[in-house]
Parts: C-alpha cells; structure tokens; sequence
C-alpha cells in the first residue's frame, strides 16, 4: 500500500529476515567452499588443458639419459629391485622435505644438494633421525588442515575462554539492527497515518 508516495514494504524485511537466518546457520566452512569452488574448478581445467596440450606435444616423458644414476643414486633402485616401495618413499620423502624446507628459507644440507652424487646419504632404517624431517612436517600441515577445518571461537577477550564470541556479538548486533530498523519503520508509518 502506498501513503504520500512512500511504500510499506513489510515482505521485504521478512524476506531480508530469513535471509539472514540462513546466512548466519550456514557453517563456514560451507561459506568458504561455495566461494572457492569456482576459481577451484577454473584451476582444475585451466591445468587439465595444460597436462593435454603437453601430452599432444609429446612434452612430457624425460628423456632418456637426462637423469643418469651417476648424478642420482636413488634414480633406478626400484627398477632394478635395490629398494622396496617403502624405502624409495623414506628417501623421496625426506628429499621432498629438503626441498619444502627450502621454499620456507631453511636451509638445513647446502645449496644446490641435488647437484652432487651422493650429498644425501641413503636412509635405510626407521630409526634413522633425518626422518624426524618429514613427519614433522607432516604433522604440521595435517595440524593446519585441521584446524582450519574446525577453527576456534574468538571471543572480546582473546582467544579461547572469556566473554562473549565474536561471533554471538555480531549475531546480537544484526538483531539489534533488524529490531531498530523494524522500529523506525513503525514509527515512519505512525508519522504518515497521522498525517
């Protein structure tokens, strides 16, 4: 209905009600994975295109005798029977750890290690302690899948106990708006049928 050109739309503020109640009870994880999951998607085929432009091009086998044994003791042990599954992946999981550690500016063997022959020695036990290197990192990466996955609450006074969490105070404050917006709308209509 319309008074003195000015519209009273109560369906708007019901509908702006509930969308605002499903927005606050969607999880946000949920919120984060419906954001990223485009740019994901764009990611996934922008690379596929990529992986098949290579393999059309015939770009992607190395060639033979690029990686010789004599630069890379760990290259032919598994084809030629020298190691079990499990040992190449203790070996390669420790080089990769090297290199993760790198890309972090950690610098724990030398530059250019991958360069010389036999620059790291063999891992041929469990107990040796080098493997400390990849558990541990993958602990830490495991540790923040985790806790991006289930967070923590924030709260006024910090992280963890104590007040309120942020999050109860931006729900009370959008209820507080909505009740103020409700009431302004009242007092608006009270003015018009006054007049």
């Amino acid at each position: 209905r319309k008074l003195d050109g000015v519209e009273d739309d109560d369906t708007t503020t019901e509908e702006e009600e509930e969308e605002t109640k499903t927005t606050q009870k969607q999880s946000p994880l949920l919120k984060a994975f419906t954001t990223l999951l485009p740019r994901y998607a764009l990611l996934v085929l922008i690379s596929v295109m990529y992986l098949l432009y290579r393999h059309f091009n015939d770009t992607l086998s190395i060639p033979t005798g690029l990686i010789r044994p004599a630069e890379n003791p760990f290259y032919a042990k598994l084809d030629t029977n020298e190691w079990t599954l499990m040992q190449r992946i203790t070996n390669y999981s420790y080089v990769l750890s090297l290199h993760i550690m790198k890309s972090c500016g950690v610098d724990l063997v030398g530059f250019s290690h991958e360069y010389g022959f036999d620059c790291i020695p063999e891992i041929t036990s469990w107990g040796d302690k080098r493997l400390l290197l990849p558990v541990s990192i993958v602990l830490m990466f495991g540790g923040i899948a985790v806790w991006s996955w289930c967070g923590w609450k924030v709260t006024t006074s910090g992280v963890g106990g104590g007040g309120g969490s942020s999050t109860n105070n931006i729900n009370t404050n959008n209820k507080n708006n909505n009740k103020q917006t409700r009431r302004r709308q009242k007092e608006h209509e009270e003015k018009v049928h006054r007049i």
